[in-house]
């Protein structure tokens, strides 16, 4: 019988540190060359690092990771999308650089796949207001120039 509990114990306390794991993901050029690493520990530190830089510190105290905390950023082709802050209380900031002229949209949806906001005339900086939505998660799809980035956002 105390097997039995021991086992359970431990079945039960897997799934928690399953969710407490530092993410990394990768993103690669049409030809396969890794371009961008992002790093996520869970609710210390959120920093992106391009394929050059290797600096990397988990002192949540520091003013660099302060810093670094405040946006994320993604590559489409050769345009760097930057947004924050994530997680939100009321309004997401999109920023889109080294762009000259861009053709795209951005769409919100809710967990359930409803559209909530779309807009198809995206500008350069823009704000996307989520004041009128609950707390919960929500995902915004941009398209720029032909290319799709996914974003999961948390509104607190």
């Amino acid at each position: 019988m105390k097997i039995k509990l021991f086992i359970l114990k431990i079945l039960l306390v897997i799934p928690f540190f399953a969710f407490n794991q530092t993410t990394i993901s990768y993103q690669y050029d049409d030809y396969g060359n890794r371009e961008y690493r992002t790093i996520s520990l869970n609710k210390s530190a959120d920093i992106s690092i391009d394929s050059v830089g290797s600096t990397f510190s988990d002192d949540s105290n520091s003013t660099e990771n302060k810093n670094l905390k405040e946006f994320y950023e993604d590559l489409i082709g050769d345009v760097e999308i930057k947004l924050f802050p994530n997680p939100t209380t009321s309004t997401i900031y999109l920023e889109i650089e080294n762009a000259e002229s861009i053709n795209g949209e951005y769409i919100l949806v809710d967990s359930k796949g409803a559209v909530l906001k779309q807009n198809s005339d995206i500008q350069l900086s823009q704000q996307i207001d989520l004041r009128s939505f609950t707390n919960g998660i929500y995902f915004l799809k941009i398209q720029i120039n032909g290319k799709t980035t996914e974003w999961k956002i948390i509104k607190q």
